[in-house]
């Protein structure tokens, strides 16, 4: 259900929140997806940052934090 939300509604921050809090890294294939398939949407990039920051990976973490602020500064 929250995978449908995010593809029905992907940017609306709560769905991200509820679906990395649940499955964690798991969740990365689908932001990925998220990723490639809209390049104008920024939230993707920035929950992929934050399952990056969760496992201490800080370079990755702001790499696409900074990719994010590229697409809407």
């Amino acid at each position: 259900a929250l995978e449908a939300g995010l593809l029905a509604h992907g940017g609306a921050d709560p769905l991200y929140a509820a679906y990395v809090d649940l499955l964690g890294e798991e969740a990365r294939p689908l932001l990925v997806a998220l990723a490639r398939a809209d390049a104008y949407e920024e939230r993707p990039l920035i929950w992929q940052g934050e399952l990056a920051a969760r496992a201490g990976r800080w370079a990755e973490a702001r790499r696409l934090a900074q990719e994010a602020i590229t697409i809407d500064p």
